[in-house]
């Protein structure tokens, strides 16, 4: 049993390296500026201290908070091109806060920066969802017309025989 709970921890570590990487090649084909990371905002995050992060009050932090797939671009080039993110996420996870909670701060102060690139993504993202599901009932709606279809080839035949 122990070595194949092994095992596994060794594939599933090789399947996230494997994400990682892809998600890696990904970003380079992305402009940092779609994203928000442009001049006046690397000067914007040069403001802020890791005292801004130690002191923000963790009550008002949701313990359900998870990134969205935009806010997971935007961080990650972060990460890439300003590299004092990297240094407050360095001094202050784990000692001061989990991960999870460096982001959500990290997002609550930059709302106001990137507030309107954060709206027009999740836009695109609902349109996108939206023609995706009209998509699936097309789908859908042919795959019963056909179906109906060979039932009615069927019962033809058994009436013909």
């Amino acid at each position: 049993v122990a070595a194949a709970e092994a095992a596994e921890g060794n594939l599933r570590h090789f399947m996230e390296n494997d994400d990682e990487k892809a998600r890696a090649a990904a970003l380079q084909d992305v402009t940092p500026e779609a994203f928000g990371i442009t001049p006046d905002f690397v000067e914007f995050i040069r403001g802020i201290t890791p005292e801004t992060f130690v002191e923000y009050p963790r009550a008002s932090l949701d313990p359900e908070w998870g990134m969205s797939p935009w806010q997971e671009v935007h961080a990650r080039l972060c990460l890439r091109y300003v590299p004092e993110v990297s240094d407050f996420r360095y001094v202050l996870c784990p000692k001061h806060l989990n991960d999870d909670q460096f982001w959500q701060v990290y997002f609550v102060l930059c709302t106001p920066s990137l507030e309107a690139l954060m709206t027009e993504a999740e836009a695109r993202a609902e349109e996108e969802m939206a023609r995706r599901m009209e998509e699936m009932e097309v789908a859908d709606r042919a795959a019963r017309e056909e179906q109906e279809q060979e039932e009615e080839e069927e019962e033809e035949l058994v009436v013909d025989a």
